[in-house]
């Protein structure tokens, strides 16, 4: 094999081609002739190196951008004024909003659900799993969403996805069709809507649908894995891992809940969400490395979704609770 460090050979080519310069001007022909083949031989060995140093530039330049990717970790939080009640839904926090129309719906649906959430009796950690699971449906949701594209050839729906949808209810029961749903059989839906609510009349959730119907330009697949999910293309893998404890608690700013919320009860729950993207061969192609952009990009709005982190930072809550305070004191007077 040829050396990797083309140091010493670029040297020895370069004083072979000085020595052939000075025979030439010595009109040393002969000698000349002789430099001249210990210097083309010099540059057949140099090429294979070169291109290794190039093969090695790709491979670390994929590396380097993905680096930061490479296992990420958020948390997100939500908020509940009584044990039983559903998380609350805090207007600039998109991931609450979902995660009370998830349990809202589903609880109002489903008694089996319902009575898990509810329940006095039921193990915690069973009510732990239900959190999980809501949390998987919106990353399933907001990953594919984000992946997908109108105008693919292959298409990822119920049939595709057994062994997720055998185990995780949400993602059972939102997308189970509405003509085979008590909620939606009493009003007219339009069932060419790929995502409803199902409403009383006095605008209680009554039910969810969202249609698992997703298109891409190459093949896409959703399985589980022990406890991850898997979404694998042909050019990278997403790994996602979601823990919650209700033990996991997460204190809130100073008086957050009290003057943003309405109650004084001022601690969330955590979730910790994992997510590790791992790059296929075809990566090392420089024409593929757009899909490092939009797996970046896919990480830039999972953060502004999800993260308790960004929103609280993005909140910026002492100038906002300092001027509630003064607000309260004044009408107090």
């Amino acid at each position: 094999m040829y050396p990797f460090n083309t140091k010493h050979l670029r040297k020895k080519a370069d004083a072979f081609r000085a020595k052939k310069i000075e025979a030439v001007r010595q009109q040393d022909f002969e000698g000349a002739a002789y430099y001249r083949e210990v210097e083309k031989k010099l540059e057949a060995r140099l090429k294979p190196s070169v291109l290794r140093v190039k093969w090695k530039l790709i491979f670390e330049l994929v590396k380097i951008k993905l680096y930061e990717m490479n296992a990420t970790e958020l948390y997100g939080f939500f908020v509940q004024s009584s044990k039983e009640s559903f998380p609350v839904s805090i207007e600039d926090v998109y991931f609450s909003v979902c995660l009370h129309n998830y349990f809202a719906a589903s609880c109002a649906e489903s008694n089996y659900l319902a009575k898990i959430w509810k329940g006095e009796q039921v193990n915690e950690r069973i009510r732990e799993n239900l959190v999980e699971q809501a949390t998987e449906y919106f990353f399933i949701r907001s990953l594919l969403s984000f992946l997908s594209q109108s105008n693919g050839s292959f298409h990822l729906d119920r049939t595709n996805i057994k062994t997720v949808l055998n185990t995780n209810l949400f993602l059972n029961l939102f997308s189970t069709p509405t003509t085979k749903r008590k909620p939606f059989q009493n009003g007219e839906y339009d069932q060419n809507i790929k995502s409803n609510f199902a409403l009383s009349d006095e605008k209680e959730i009554l039910g969810f649908y969202e249609a698992f119907d997703y298109t891409f330009r190459y093949k896409c697949s959703l399985e589980r894995e022990n406890r991850c999910l898997v979404i694998s293309t042909p050019y990278f893998e997403i790994k996602l891992r979601i823990f919650f404890s209700m033990k996991n608690t997460l204190l809130l700013p100073l008086h957050y809940s009290e003057y943003y919320l309405g109650f004084k009860k001022n601690s969330g729950h955590r979730i910790n969400a994992y997510l590790k993207v791992s790059l296929k061969l075809r990566m090392i192609f420089p024409w593929n490395w757009h899909y490092i952009k939009t797996l970046k990009e896919l990480r830039t709005e999972l953060k502004e979704a999800f993260s308790a982190k960004h929103y609280f930072e993005k909140l910026n809550w002492e100038p906002i609770r300092i001027q509630s305070r003064i607000i309260e004191n004044l009408l107090n007077k």
